[in-house]
C-alpha cells in the first residue's frame, strides 16, 4: 500500500533522533552521550535500594523454592515436561550453536 501523504510527511520532517533530546544544548539536556548510561545506571540503583529499604523482606516460606541448594539442582530437580522442559531446549540450543559454529568457522 502506497501512502504518499504519510511518506511526504515523514520525508519533510526534520531528523531529530535521540541525540536531540539528550546531547543538544538547545532542545535537550546538553549531556554528552557517554555520560547518559552511567546516569541511568545510578538512577536505577537508587530506585532499587529505595524500594528494597521501604518494603518488608519476603518470608522464608516464599524464598524456599526460589534458590537452589547447588547449581546442579537446576538439572536434577523439577518435573520433566517433555518439550516444555527448559533442559530440553538448552540441549537443542547447544547443538544448534555447535552446528552453526562448525558451518560458519
Amino acid at each position: 500500500i502506497d501512502m504518499p501523504v504519510v511518506g511526504r510527511a515523514l520525508l519533510d520532517a526534520p531528523r531529530l533522533g535521540f541525540e536531540g533530546l539528550v546531547t543538544d544544548p538547545v532542545q535537550g539536556l546538553g549531556l554528552p552521550f557517554m555520560i547518559v548510561g552511567p546516569i541511568i545506571t545510578v538512577i536505577c540503583m537508587v530506585t532499587f535500594v529505595a524500594v528494597s529499604l521501604r518494603t518488608l523482606p519476603p518470608l522464608d516460606e516464599q524464598l524456599q523454592h526460589v534458590c537452589w541448594g547447588s547449581p546442579l539442582a537446576a538439572l536434577r530437580d523439577g518435573e520433566r515436561n517433555g518439550m516444555r522442559d527448559p533442559r530440553v531446549w538448552s540441549i537443542v540450543l547447544f547443538f544448534v550453536m555447535f552446528v552453526l559454529y562448525i558451518i560458519l568457522r
